[in-house]
């Protein structure tokens, strides 16, 4: 079963620098997929062969 692991970051602006926690988690779990809950960021990035999902945090608690 994959991990895929979940990071909150409330700021207005996330940098590239506040994902090595989630990225290092990726590269040592082997997953190509994580979740940042955002304040109100809606995007995707990848990172070597790790894809970003970042999702504002309201939408993802409508949908659990």
């Amino acid at each position: 079963m994959e991990k895929i692991p979940i990071e909150v970051k409330w700021k207005e602006k996330i940098k590239t620098n506040d994902l090595k926690g989630i990225l290092n988690f990726c590269k040592k779990f082997n997953s190509n997929k994580g979740i940042i809950l955002t304040k109100d960021e809606l995007k995707t990035e990848k990172f070597g062969s790790t894809e970003l999902y970042f999702i504002p945090i309201w939408t993802y608690l409508l949908h659990i």
